[in-house]
């Protein structure tokens, strides 16, 4: 059973229901999301309710539309709120801002690099936001990945996050210490995209430095930049 927030409820009591709730209803049930997928959603994020229907829901579906091919893929995306919730607030709060993301441009950079229709589905559901990422961003970071470190691209959409974090204080950093550890053969295995980027700091260290800073006494000053590869004689 769902609460109707406090705010809401003014709204719904003064009002006629066939004027305020029962659009709202259709036009979820016109998209197939009905019976128990709606209950779940209402009772996890009952605030859907005093949405625009006009300025939010519809404008949250017409974005999702650009990219996802029909409304049963959309569905799969719409259903969990708090993704519905991050394409209303973070992603596309109004139709002039989802124009001027290029989102048809960002569809592009992600196809270039190999990313299928599975793909960015996948990644729009786990990161919303990588619709916000410039296309140079995504260039330079997927090129980063695939070309330089040999991720494939559909391992990358797995973790969408790996876009976010920066090149320069992040991703290269620890993927330095990852090549020198694997040209050393101290570790066996190239780690996966998520182990190595999305550890907190103590348990980088811990797993990456720590341990084998016997073996390899410059690796804090290759994590900290301190040290060039190019003078170990390391190509990256």
């Amino acid at each position: 059973m769902w609460v109707v927030p406090r705010s809401c409820r003014f709204f719904i009591k003064e009002s006629r229901v066939e004027k305020t709730l029962l659009p709202k209803l259709e036009f979820f049930h016109s998209l197939g999301i009905s019976g128990t997928d709606l209950a779940n959603i209402l009772s996890s994020n009952p605030g859907i309710l005093c949405q625009s229907l006009e300025k939010q829901s519809i404008p949250s579906y017409n974005f999702l539309k650009s990219f996802v091919t029909n409304d049963e893929e959309i569905v799969n995306v719409w259903k969990p709120a708090t993704y519905l919730h991050d394409v209303q607030k973070k992603v596309v709060p109004n139709i002039s801002a989802l124009k001027g993301i290029g989102v048809t441009q960002k569809l592009k950079a992600y196809r270039s690099w190999g990313w299928s229709e599975n793909d960015f589905r996948l990644a729009f559901r786990s990161y919303p936001r990588c619709m916000t990422l410039s296309v140079e961003n995504i260039n330079t970071k997927m090129d980063f990945y695939v070309n330089k470190m040999g991720w494939q691209p559909s391992a990358i959409a797995r973790i969408p996050m790996a876009l976010a974090y920066s090149l320069e204080k992040r991703i290269i950093p620890r993927c330095r210490v990852l090549w020198v550890l694997l040209l050393n053969d101290l570790i066996k295995k190239k780690f996966g995209l998520s182990y190595v980027l999305s550890s907190s700091e103590k348990r980088f260290a811990d797993n990456f430095l720590s341990k084998y800073q016997e073996q390899v006494p410059q690796l804090f000053d290759i994590y900290q930049g301190k040290v060039d590869l190019s003078e170990l004689g390391i190509g990256f």
